[in-house]
């Protein structure tokens, strides 16, 4: 049986010590890049793979970053651990994600399986889309490990770094876009609160709503789920007459949206027309609904530039002392949502 390259092969191949050899391959400082070069193109005809794992059991740590996302199924997070996993990679590092959602809700037992999954990889640093449980900061606390939160902050402000949308005007922009276009009675389409960016969201979209007389219902979901958005709206379109349905609903993200798209469709609800839909997230296949969906879009690559940056930070460590980062959101408008100041035939041939 060929046994496998080793470390030393590379190193002879390319004519360095072991030490060189593996600092090149870590991507080091302090190694020339002739012979970077030289140890990479060895361990390449070699066929040399690294063993994270064995590295990290002899340093302590490895180059593997944790990222705990609060719901595999929306492809929000998807997005944002493809933009974190870019920026790691510039610094030679490379993400592990694990979801903590289980059956559709994030209790402690899911959560602290997860951190326990990925503390067994040695990580570096852990960055986390959810604010964590006391419980479970304490085990990645004891362990040395920075944490850094993404997209929810930490129940503890100003205590761990934070990089994440400014919540509150993305809610402000969907309620004055709405208040602009002459819709009085609106609904919040709402994740259970449990979620952190809950607050803030309502809270601007709330705002917005006084300065144009809007009154404004929010209907909370029992989970962060397309199947809960559906059942919620589809209840009160279908226990209602027409003339008490809101005029508008503003879905708080891409789960809350996908199953209102659904209850609106199967209840012949022209969307756009009887009642106007504006969300929080933008993706690609938004403007190819039927019609083309308006919304309150995320940079999630800024997002994950910056989350990479802090990591990176900590990893060296650098303080951050509690920094947060806050980025701005910008409304993309299409066809969903009705100029309700026009008559509708108007409007039709304006879209």
């Amino acid at each position: 049986m060929v046994s496998r390259p080793t470390l030393k092969d590379v190193g002879a191949a390319a004519g360095v010590s072991v030490y060189v050899a593996s600092r090149a391959l870590r991507g080091e400082s302090g190694v020339a890049q002739s012979t970077r070069a030289r140890v990479l193109e060895a361990a390449s005809q070699l066929g040399y793979v690294r063993n994270e794992m064995a590295a990290s059991l002899k340093m302590k740590s490895s180059h593997t970053v944790g990222i705990l996302t609060a719901s595999g199924r929306n492809q929000y997070y998807s997005m944002l651990a493809q933009a974190i996993d870019n920026t790691l990679h510039e610094y030679g590092y490379f993400a592990v994600t694990t979801d903590m959602i289980k059956d559709r809700t994030n209790t402690q037992e899911s959560e602290g399986e997860s951190v326990r999954l990925l503390l067994e990889q040695r990580p570096a640093a852990i960055i986390a889309t959810y604010a964590l449980r006391p419980e479970s900061l304490e085990i990645i606390e004891s362990m040395r490990i920075p944490v850094v939160f993404v997209d929810s902050p930490p129940a503890k402000a100003g205590v761990y770094p934070f990089v994440g949308s400014d919540n509150y005007q993305a809610g402000r922009l969907a309620g004055d876009y709405l208040g602009r276009l002459g819709h009085k009675h609106a609904m919040i389409l709402a994740f259970p609160k449990t979620w952190q960016t809950f607050e803030a969201r309502v809270r601007g979209f709330k705002d917005a709503a006084k300065e144009w007389d809007m009154d404004v219902q929010v209907r909370e979901t029992q989970g962060n789920d397309p199947e809960s958005a559906y059942i919620e709206l589809g209840d009160l379109l279908g226990n209602h007459a027409k003339a008490q349905w809101p005029d508008a609903v503003f879905a708080l993200n891409t789960m809350m949206v996908l199953g209102a798209f659904r209850a609106m469709k199967e209840r012949n609800v022209a969307i756009g027309q009887d009642v106007s839909l504006i969300a929080i997230d933008d993706f690609d296949w938004a403007p190819m609904l039927d019609p083309p969906l308006t919304v309150i879009a995320q940079n999630m690559e800024e997002i994950g530039r910056q989350a990479g940056r802090f990591v990176v930070d900590a990893i060296k460590g650098n303080s951050l002392n509690g920094q947060q980062l806050t980025i701005a959101v910008k409304l993309i408008e299409r066809e969903s949502c009705r100029d309700r100041n026009l008559p509708l035939a108007e409007r039709g041939r304006n879209q």
